[in-house]
């Protein structure tokens, strides 16, 4: 049962950060790049705030206080009286350029919502949320001569692209053994894209012409997870866990399951005439699948002082059927590396500074496509990022504002002249609220 002052809090902190965000949750679109043209866009490579400023580990890592969605292992890390609720945005800068063009972009949104809360004690929990998978997101302009053409007639043609894929996640965690914890979830994978191009003449007198693509995605996922600690000999007279080092293994697997997307494509060759359009309109379901995607992740951890972490993940993309064949591009296994730092807070501490988290870290990622112009994409990032500690008088748990900020270079496989640069602000709350204490009465 909750108590009132609890209660007042939590309504209180949910109500104002849901209509904080309630506009960017329409749309999630915080990526804005041409290499979204390909595919099913960019990956998201979502972890939670608290370890994105480490690079975006998160495979070996739990925190009783925090929800990691990147390994459903990880969900068992809580106490039996903590409710548990995590909700991020993100601001999203990005310069891209090539031999001929070098553009800004400015965009932003909701990154992720998940909640937790314990079901059995403090060795069995479930999590659910909203977490992005893939975004689409660019425009671009050129415009071309008329071969021969004494008049120079020149068409401009508009490309533009948007839309995002999201996984919505059901997952549970135990303490299978001592010190042994696993974890799978359930996921629902969902959403469109949208790719327009428009054939526009310097000539009213001309046909006018477009072409929209849309592709939809409704299909069921699943993933699986295992967190293992090896808890080293104590350094100090306290022969707690609590305070011994420990070596943490995770690791996850997702296994490939099928995915039938629905693609829609209209075609208009004469937009000019009301009376006499030539439109186009076909619909066909696709056969495909998610890929086998594999995690390894590697933590040292020591209580109040540091934590440092290291993860590795593959998607086995080049075993995927390849719906995009007709567009030039060849699906290939991506991989994504990261690393990083965390200096721990110190929650007995009456001095606020030694209380803040404080990361870094780096990564490495290779896109899972190769397209003609520039090749397979590769990216490598650095990251930092805080988290204050939010103290509320009479409250006995603390909540956290989280910050991370992002830096990433991409640079194409191919002699093309493309790159890009992309910075990434994120702002997270990690709510976190004792609301299955029970009530004594005296």
């Amino acid at each position: 049962m909750l108590s009132p002052r609890i209660r007042l809090y939590s309504t209180v902190f949910t109500i104002l950060t849901l209509g904080l965000l309630s506009t960017p949750l329409q749309a999630q679109d915080v990526q804005s790049s041409p290499t979204t043209r390909y595919g099913y866009g960019l990956p998201a490579h979502a972890t939670p705030t608290i370890w994105r400023g480490m690079g975006g580990v998160g495979i070996a890592l739990s925190n009783p206080k925090a929800i990691n969605f990147t390994n459903p292992a990880a969900f068992a890390s809580t106490d039996s009286l903590s409710f548990l609720m995590d909700v991020a945005t993100s601001m999203h800068f990005g310069q891209y350029r090539d031999a001929t063009a070098d553009k800004p972009s400015l965009q932003g949104g909701l990154d992720y919502l998940a909640l937790q809360f314990p079901v059995y004690g403090d060795r069995v929990a479930v999590s659910m949320g909203l977490i992005p998978s893939f975004y689409t997101g660019y425009g671009m302009v050129s415009t071309q001569g008329v071969e021969g053409d004494s008049e120079e007639v020149k068409y401009v043609q508009n490309f533009t692209g948007r839309g995002s894929f999201q996984t919505a996640y059901l997952g549970i965690g135990a303490e299978l053994v001592r010190n042994l914890y696993i974890g799978v979830s359930a996921k629902y994978l969902f959403g469109s894209e949208t790719h327009s191009w428009t054939l526009v003449p310097n000539f009213s007198q001309l046909t006018q012409s477009m072409e929209t693509h849309r592709l939809r995605i409704s299909s069921l996922q699943a993933e699986a997870g295992l967190q293992y600690r090896l808890l080293l000999p104590s350094r100090s007279k306290d022969p707690s866990t609590a305070t011994r080092d420990r070596i943490v293994l995770g690791a996850t697997y997702s296994p490939g399951l099928p995915l039938d997307p629905e693609a829609t494509l209209i075609v208009n060759r004469n937009v000019n005439s009301q009376t006499r359009p030539d439109i186009e309109n076909k619909n066909l379901v696709l056969e495909t699948s998610t890929p086998h995607t594999i995690g390894v992740g590697l933590a040292w951890v020591r209580p109040t002082k540091y934590a440092v972490s290291a993860d590795l993940k593959t998607s086995l993309w080049s075993r995927v059927p390849n719906i995009f064949a007709g567009d030039g591009l060849q699906l290939r296994d991506s991989y994504y590396a990261a690393a990083g730092f965390q200096i721990l807070p110190d929650p007995y501490s009456s001095n606020y500074g030694r209380m803040i988290t404080y990361s870094g870290g780096l990564n490495f990622s290779t896109s899972y496509y190769e397209v003609a112009p520039i090749g397979q994409m590769k990216y490598i990032g650095a990251s930092v990022g805080v988290g204050l500690p939010i103290l509320l008088y009479g409250l006995e748990r603390n909540s956290a504002l989280n910050l991370s900020l992002e830096y990433k270079h991409g640079l194409a496989d191919k002699a093309s002249g493309f790159s890009s640069d992309m910075l990434r602000l994120t702002l997270g709350f990690a709510f976190n609220e004792t609301w299955f204490r029970k009530l004594k009465i005296y």
